[in-house]
């Protein structure tokens, strides 16, 4: 799994960077303001049955990307994760 989130929106997108790099490591947590979804999905493309998390409103930058993978979408707020 990998997880892309925006930390423009808010300090909770904040916190839920540090919650996930915790849980699954740096490597795996995207931030979409450094470069977009492209590094995460390049260094993970090969994986199979990728699962992608993307917080917020993300999908316009994924869409474009034709490699096979599962999106799960959460959409902002995230109380109590």
């Amino acid at each position: 799994m990998i997880v892309f989130l925006n930390s423009r929106n808010g300090q909770q997108s904040v916190e839920l960077k540090k919650k996930f790099c915790r849980y699954l490591g740096p490597n795996q947590v995207f931030e979409l303001t450094q470069g977009g979804p492209a590094p995460g999905l390049e260094l993970f493309k090969n994986v199979p049955n990728l699962r992608v998390l993307a917080c917020g409103y993300v999908m316009t930058h994924i869409s474009r990307y034709t490699y096979s993978f599962f999106v799960i979408e959460v959409m902002a707020p995230l109380r109590g994760f």
